[in-house]
């Protein structure tokens, strides 16, 4: 073979050595000038495999590739509010400082969707934000992608599974519409949480003002009494005085008079009088005393539902900004490894609440408060637990009495909930720390 008809060779280059002893001329033989130890090695090195080029890994979607119909989610979902106005206002300056948070959104949903300098911004901007997750998908394959999503969506960790599978270059049109649906529906699930909660708190402060103007005509009518008690008290001296003047009179003269008849029975008119205006008093002020307690008992049950709302949209809202599995401890209020007894309730709360603690990493026992289960076994479980809890309308009276009981002989922390709901439980459990602080000193 010459060396003009050797084939290219797309392998890494083999440099070859002449072998010794072959002479000056390189033992050219009859190969046309060609040496023959070339001659012998240049086809094995011609027949070698080209290597295969490096496949280059598919580039992640930019924000702006992405459909229009998921920005809206994207800069929602994956940004808060405080890092949406730190990109914008590179580019908008003050103009940011007059709009508000939703204005703010749109703004940056419109960012999102342009490939100019904003658009890059907000997308380096969502990099960093989930710098960690990006890493952790990244590899991963079509099917690898799916249970990556489902486990963050499990453990509340949406945002940053959000923004890594929408970009990803394996992320398929099925798994887009399943994770886009998710994300929707858990802001629905956030919405309809704050609106049962703002009409109770309404409610709550239409009765109060209610109460409050009842108080007030109530105090203006006990003023009246009073008023109208010191008055009676007035001319009831005033006619004591002029009876002992009378009765002075008469002993001095030993004939009653006239003026004496009349003095005693108006004295008798003004006892009566006064008796009635100090009964009047008294029940205005027991009426009075009672609005008070209405009142106040208002104003508790308020401020219980407050802390009920705050610590559902604290637990709803920490599954949007991917906080549920970092601080499960802080919402659930319960050490991790603890263990907490619910007895009665129903089996859907039941449910919703065992898997609340267990994202904070305690354990919950539940007895059904002797429907099914015998109260027998209440002494054990109690035993096991570090805190009893009790929703007071879905318990019966037997059962409660006998958890007070047994609580006390084990030194158990007990704590009644307002209802069977799980708002009532999360708001409850927001001061379970220092019982749980008070069951470790005792111990």
């Amino acid at each position: 073979m010459c060396r003009s008809e050797q084939p290219a060779q797309s392998g890494p280059v083999v440099m070859l050595r002449q072998p010794a002893g072959n002479g000056g001329n390189g033992g050219n033989g009859g190969n046309g000038g060609v040496p023959d130890w070339l001659a012998r090695v240049a086809p094995l090195a011609a027949s070698r495999p080209a290597a295969a080029p490096l496949a280059r890994a598919q580039p992640r979607k930019k924000l702006g590739e992405l459909p229009q119909n998921l920005h809206c989610s994207v800069v929602g979902t994956c940004l808060t509010t405080p890092e949406l106005r730190k990109v914008l206002a590179r580019f908008s300056g003050d103009e940011l400082r007059h709009l508000s948070d939703l204005e703010l959104h749109e703004q940056g949903v419109m960012a999102a969707g342009r490939h100019d300098d904003a658009g890059r911004a907000l997308h380096k901007a969502l990099d960093r934000r989930h710098e960690a997750t990006l890493r952790k998908f990244t590899r991963a394959g079509e099917g690898e992608l799916r249970a990556l999503w489902r486990e963050a969506r499990q453990h509340g960790d949406l945002p940053g599974a959000y923004w890594a599978t929408l970009t990803h270059p394996q992320v398929t049109a099925a798994l887009v519409h399943e994770i886009f649906g998710d994300v929707h529906m858990l802001s629905h699930l956030v919405g309809a949480a704050n609106r049962n909660a703002l009409a109770q708190v309404a409610e709550l402060e239409e009765r109060e003002a209610e109460l409050l103007a009842r108080i007030e005509r109530q105090q203006v009518r006990f003023a009246e009494l009073v008023a109208e008690r010191d008055g009676f008290a007035r001319r009831l001296d005033a006619a004591s005085v002029e009876q002992a003047a009378a009765r002075a009179v008469a002993a001095a003269d030993s004939s009653p008079a006239a003026g004496t008849i009349e003095l005693q029975d108006r004295l008798a008119a003004e006892i009566m009088r006064r008796e009635r205006a100090e009964q009047k008093w008294r029940e205005a002020g027991e009426a009075l005393a009672e609005s008070r307690r209405n009142f106040a008992a208002a104003g508790e049950r308020a401020q219980a539902l407050e802390a009920e709302a705050a610590a559902l949209e604290d637990l709803l809202l920490a599954g949007l900004n991917g906080e549920a599995r970092e601080r499960a401890r802080d919402y659930t209020g319960v050490p991790a490894g603890s263990v907490v007894l619910y007895v009665g309730g129903r089996p859907a709360q039941v449910a919703q609440i065992r898997g609340h603690l267990a994202a904070g990493g305690a354990e919950l026992l539940h007895h059904d408060g002797g429907l099914q289960e015998r109260v027998g076994m209440l002494p054990g479980m109690i035993s096991r637990a570090d805190l009893v809890v009790f929703p007071v309308d879905c318990i019966s009276h037997g059962a409660m009495h006998a958890v007070k009981r047994l609580c006390g002989q084990a030194g158990k922390s007990w704590l009644p909930l307002r209802s069977a709901g799980f708002a009532s439980f999360a708001g409850a459990l927001a001061g379970a720390p220092r019982l749980f602080a008070d069951a470790q000193a005792a111990a």
